[in-house]
Formats: structure tokens, sequence, C-alpha cells
């Protein structure tokens, strides 16, 4: 190997990416395996996933313990206020990871979502602008993990009842679909606010 070509475990990766390929590494996966000159963060049963070095875009970041599954359909509202609700998924990580899955819509929709869940945001804890680079990596991120989980759950006599469509061949080719997607969306520019 040529000394000017990264050596395995010594790409000076950040906390949060080591943290990822721990956090989604399973038994028989190989980490960070070399396929010919490039050193590839994990391969899984011949499926090259890849951890974007777009997390180094987002500059230093605290990490926080998180709720780590933080979308709608877990905040249950009372006369009381919210309620966030399933909790086996808490980890540390980057506060943007409990704020993204809470948006949805067009770009220009999501915006204004941000912009209004930050205002709120920083009335409690300080935001580092920078973890918005993160969005878009932990979106690709949560979509292999959430296919995964499902195959992995399987077996178990709940999923196939509970997720029937996660049987069809729709679902997996529009699954691939997306993933084509958000790899063109990986490589655009990082998500800002105004």
């Amino acid at each position: 190997m040529n000394e000017a070509e990264p050596h395995i475990g010594t790409l000076r990766e950040k906390p949060l990416h080591a943290s990822l390929k721990h956090w989604y590494a399973r038994p028989g996966d190989r980490v960070e395996a070399p396929i010919g000159r490039f050193v590839i963060d994990l391969v899984r049963d011949d499926l090259l996933i890849e951890i974007r070095a777009a997390f180094g875009h987002c500059g230093d970041y605290r990490q926080l313990r998180l709720h780590g599954d933080c979308h709608r359909g877990n905040v249950l509202w009372t006369d009381e206020g919210p309620h966030f609700v399933d909790l086996d998924d808490c980890r540390n990580g980057p506060a943007v990871q409990d704020l993204w899955m809470l948006l949805h819509g067009e770009l220009s929709e999501r915006t204004v979502q941000l912009s209004a869940l930050l205002e709120g945001y920083r009335m409690f804890h300080d935001f580092n602008p920078g973890e918005l680079a993160l969005i878009e990596p932990l979106r690709g991120l949560r979509m292999v993990y959430y296919s995964g989980w499902l195959a992995r759950r399987w077996s178990d006599p709940a999923f196939p009842a509970a997720f029937p469509w996660a049987a069809s061949a729709h679902y997996w080719s529009q699954h691939l679909s997306d993933l084509r997607h958000q790899l063109e969306i990986l490589r655009e520019p990082p998500f800002r606010l105004f």
C-alpha cells in the first residue's frame, strides 16, 4: 500500500463515525475491511455500507443522551403535554439525531419546521448548527438500519403479521430506489437554515 493512502484504523475519524460503525455492526460483519485500494467502514453479507465522511462536516459536537427514535409516532399528546414513548433505542449521539425525524414534507417545509424546533430547543439547550450536516447521513443510516431490523426480526411471528408489506418484492424494490435517491442527496451540499 502506498504510504500516502489511508491505512486501516488510521483515518482520524470523529467519535460519532466510530460510534456509528459500532452501533450498526452485527455479529459476522467485517469492520474497516480493505476492498481493493479502499477501506470500507462496514461489510455485511457482501453489502458494502460506507458511513460517509459527511460526519466530518459538522465540526466538534457534544454527545448527549438521546431518545434515539424520536419521530411523531413516538410522541403522545395528553392534556398535560407531550410524552415520549418507545425508549428502547436510547443512546448517545449528537442532538440533531433527536430532531431530524420530527421533520416531514418538502425541503421548504422541513426548513420552516426545523427553524421553529430549534427556536424551542435553544430555550433549554445550546445547539451546534454544524450538526445540521448530519441530517441526511443519519437519514440514510436509518433507512439501512430499519430494513435490517425488519429482516433480522422476521422469524418473530409478530413481525410478518405487523409488517406484511415487508415480504413483498415491491417494498424491497422501492427500498433500493429510495437508497439510490438518498445517495444522490448525500452528494449534495449539507442542509442549512436560512
